[in-house]
Order: structure tokens, then sequence, then C-alpha cells
């Protein structure tokens, strides 16, 4: 059940796959790469306080239970 989920939501595979290619034809690739929203939010989260970061994931828990 979970899994077709992620599939419906998760990254793109295609996307990924962009990604690898474009990573391997670089001559000096980064330590990481991100793919896909959920990538992005996480970097995003990283610089918040951590009590920024409770509040979402309460916001968000309270949403999902809904």
């Amino acid at each position: 059940d979970n899994a077709k989920k992620n599939e419906k939501y998760g990254t793109n595979v295609e996307k990924v796959v962009e990604t690898i290619l474009k990573v391997d034809k670089t001559k000096n690739p980064k330590a990481s790469y991100k793919v896909g929203y959920d990538s992005y939010f996480a970097s995003f989260l990283s610089i918040m306080p951590q009590e920024v970061i409770n509040i979402i994931l309460k916001i968000g828990l309270k949403l999902k239970i809904k």
C-alpha cells in the first residue's frame, strides 16, 4: 500500500536517471545532489530553527490525521 503511494507521489524515476547521467558526465561531481521537491524541502528545513521545524511537523501531522 505504501509503495503504491510512493510510486504516485514520490520523486519521478526519470528525473533521478537524468540527474545520474548528468553527474556521470561531470568532471568534478559534488558529493550529493538534490532530486525532487522533498529533497529541497529537507534542505530548507535543515537551516530552520528546531522550534519552527516542530511547528511545521505538528501542523503536518494534524492535517494527515484529519
